[in-house]
Protein backbone atom coordinates (compact mmCIF):
# COMPACT_ATOMS: atom_id res chain seq x y z
CA UNK A 1 0.00 0.00 0.00
CA UNK A 2 1.78 2.98 -1.23
CA UNK A 3 1.07 6.56 0.98
CA UNK A 4 0.30 9.52 -1.14
CA UNK A 5 2.91 12.26 -1.28
CA UNK A 6 1.96 15.14 0.31
CA UNK A 7 3.50 19.04 -0.18
CA UNK A 8 3.92 18.11 -4.34
CA UNK A 9 1.54 19.76 -6.69
CA UNK A 10 0.77 18.96 -9.75
CA UNK A 11 2.42 20.64 -12.81
CA UNK A 12 0.54 23.49 -14.55
CA UNK A 13 -1.39 22.26 -17.44
CA UNK A 14 -1.59 25.73 -18.74
CA UNK A 15 1.36 27.63 -20.16
CA UNK A 16 0.07 31.25 -19.85
CA UNK A 17 -0.65 30.66 -16.03
CA UNK A 18 3.10 30.48 -15.67
CA UNK A 19 3.69 33.78 -16.01
CA UNK A 20 2.63 37.31 -15.82
CA UNK A 21 2.94 40.29 -18.14
CA UNK A 22 4.59 41.70 -15.84
CA UNK A 23 7.30 39.43 -15.59
CA UNK A 24 8.13 38.99 -19.26
CA UNK A 25 7.83 42.58 -20.01
CA UNK A 26 10.96 42.75 -17.15
CA UNK A 27 12.86 39.81 -18.95
CA UNK A 28 12.59 41.10 -22.44
CA UNK A 29 12.95 44.72 -20.86
CA UNK A 30 10.11 45.82 -23.94
CA UNK A 31 6.01 46.16 -22.98
CA UNK A 32 4.70 42.96 -24.02
CA UNK A 33 0.63 42.50 -24.26
CA UNK A 34 -1.26 39.39 -22.46
CA UNK A 35 -0.01 36.42 -23.01
CA UNK A 36 -1.95 34.63 -26.13
CA UNK A 37 -2.68 30.95 -25.62
CA UNK A 38 -1.74 29.19 -28.89
CA UNK A 39 -2.58 25.37 -27.01
CA UNK A 40 -3.10 24.57 -23.32
CA UNK A 41 0.68 23.92 -23.54
CA UNK A 42 2.08 27.10 -25.78
CA UNK A 43 1.76 30.34 -25.20
CA UNK A 44 3.31 33.45 -26.48
CA UNK A 45 3.84 36.63 -25.54
CA UNK A 46 4.69 39.72 -27.95
CA UNK A 47 6.28 43.14 -28.04
CA UNK A 48 4.22 46.07 -28.71
CA UNK A 49 4.47 48.74 -30.23
CA UNK A 50 6.68 46.93 -33.13
CA UNK A 51 5.13 44.49 -35.61
CA UNK A 52 6.48 42.34 -38.53
CA UNK A 53 10.07 41.44 -38.06
CA UNK A 54 11.73 44.40 -35.80
CA UNK A 55 8.80 42.52 -32.50
CA UNK A 56 10.60 40.63 -30.09
CA UNK A 57 7.79 37.44 -29.12
CA UNK A 58 8.53 34.52 -26.40
CA UNK A 59 7.22 31.55 -26.56
CA UNK A 60 6.71 28.86 -23.56
CA UNK A 61 5.81 25.56 -24.15
CA UNK A 62 5.16 22.89 -21.57
CA UNK A 63 6.80 19.45 -22.52
CA UNK A 64 7.44 16.21 -20.88
CA UNK A 65 10.70 14.80 -19.53
CA UNK A 66 10.89 12.59 -22.51
CA UNK A 67 10.64 15.15 -25.15
CA UNK A 68 12.82 17.11 -23.16
CA UNK A 69 15.78 14.42 -23.04
CA UNK A 70 14.92 13.82 -26.94
CA UNK A 71 15.67 17.27 -28.02
CA UNK A 72 18.47 17.74 -25.76
CA UNK A 73 20.46 14.86 -27.92
CA UNK A 74 19.04 15.80 -31.21
CA UNK A 75 21.81 15.97 -33.49
CA UNK A 76 21.07 18.95 -35.18
CA UNK A 77 21.23 20.72 -32.30
CA UNK A 78 23.99 22.24 -30.43
CA UNK A 79 23.56 22.35 -26.40
CA UNK A 80 25.13 24.42 -23.85
CA UNK A 81 24.20 23.29 -20.08
CA UNK A 82 22.67 26.51 -17.92
CA UNK A 83 24.17 25.74 -14.31
CA UNK A 84 22.35 26.32 -11.42
CA UNK A 85 18.34 26.17 -12.91
CA UNK A 86 16.47 23.96 -11.87
CA UNK A 87 16.77 19.92 -12.01
CA UNK A 88 18.82 20.40 -15.53
CA UNK A 89 18.40 23.23 -18.46
CA UNK A 90 19.90 23.82 -21.41
CA UNK A 91 20.41 26.02 -24.10
CA UNK A 92 20.01 24.49 -27.99
CA UNK A 93 21.06 26.28 -30.81
CA UNK A 94 19.24 25.51 -34.12
CA UNK A 95 21.16 27.35 -36.58
CA UNK A 96 24.53 27.40 -38.32
CA UNK A 97 25.30 30.98 -36.71
CA UNK A 98 23.44 29.90 -33.21
CA UNK A 99 21.06 32.71 -33.64
CA UNK A 100 18.06 30.68 -33.38
CA UNK A 101 18.15 29.61 -29.27
CA UNK A 102 15.62 27.99 -27.00
CA UNK A 103 16.27 27.27 -23.55
CA UNK A 104 14.99 23.99 -22.01
CA UNK A 105 14.30 23.50 -18.75
CA UNK A 106 13.48 20.52 -16.40
CA UNK A 107 12.25 20.65 -12.95
CA UNK A 108 11.21 17.04 -11.52
CA UNK A 109 8.42 15.53 -13.77
CA UNK A 110 7.81 19.41 -15.35
CA UNK A 111 10.01 20.52 -18.54
CA UNK A 112 9.59 23.80 -19.80
CA UNK A 113 10.89 24.88 -23.27
CA UNK A 114 11.55 28.59 -23.64
CA UNK A 115 11.60 30.35 -27.01
CA UNK A 116 12.86 34.32 -27.83
CA UNK A 117 12.64 35.15 -31.65
CA UNK A 118 11.85 38.10 -33.70
CA UNK A 119 13.87 41.41 -33.73
CA UNK A 120 17.77 41.92 -34.03
CA UNK A 121 18.88 40.51 -31.23
CA UNK A 122 22.01 38.67 -31.00
CA UNK A 123 22.17 34.78 -29.95
CA UNK A 124 23.48 36.51 -26.30
CA UNK A 125 20.44 38.65 -26.00
CA UNK A 126 18.15 36.10 -26.76
CA UNK A 127 19.80 33.73 -24.29
CA UNK A 128 19.41 36.26 -21.61
CA UNK A 129 16.30 36.80 -22.05
CA UNK A 130 14.89 33.18 -22.09
CA UNK A 131 17.15 32.74 -19.05
CA UNK A 132 15.22 35.27 -17.03
CA UNK A 133 11.98 34.03 -18.19
CA UNK A 134 13.15 30.72 -17.00
CA UNK A 135 14.13 31.94 -13.37
CA UNK A 136 10.64 33.70 -13.37
CA UNK A 137 8.70 30.40 -14.79
CA UNK A 138 10.89 28.37 -11.97
CA UNK A 139 8.55 28.66 -9.09
CA UNK A 140 5.49 27.83 -10.78
CA UNK A 141 6.69 24.22 -11.70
Amino acid sequence: VGRPVTGMAPPPKVACSLLTTAQVTAALAATVGGGRQMTKEVCQWSEQAKSGDDQVKVQVTLTTPERYNKFKTAGSVTVTAVEHLGDDAYYSAQTADNTQVALCLRKGEAAVIVHAFGGKKTAAEYQSMEKAIAEAVLPAL
